[in-house]
């Protein structure tokens, strides 16, 4: 038996409101997806700004290294330099006392023996 019009109406009817529901949720389901990619495109943008931020941080690092390098050694230079003045001074006067002490013992020898 053929069901009547308005079975077939009704039925008609639950199909279209079914597909209508389908298409929301469907549609519901894509925005959600753009919204992801869109969020996504973001994520990807500020990793790659902090990647760039570590390059930078690492590049200024190793120029404060070897800023601060230079300026140790130069430090370093200049007091190994101040304290080899004075001790230049006294090992000089050091040496010429006892050169002045050996000439004398010689010349004490030499016109005491006589």
């Amino acid at each position: 038996m053929q069901p009547s019009e308005y079975d077939q109406g009704v039925t008609a009817g639950k199909i279209e409101q079914q597909l209508t529901e389908h298409s929301q949720h469907l549609a519901k389901i894509n925005g959600s997806i753009d919204d992801f990619v869109a969020e996504t495109k973001v994520l990807v943008l500020v990793v790659q700004r902090l990647a760039d931020a570590a390059d930078a941080d690492r590049a200024a690092a190793v120029k404060l290294a070897a800023a601060l390098k230079e300026a140790d050694d130069a430090r370093r230079k200049q007091a190994d330099a101040h304290w080899w003045k004075p001790m230049s001074r006294v090992l000089s006067a050091v040496i010429a006392a006892a050169a002045v002490i050996a000439v004398w013992i010689s010349w004490t020898a030499l016109h005491t023996h006589k």
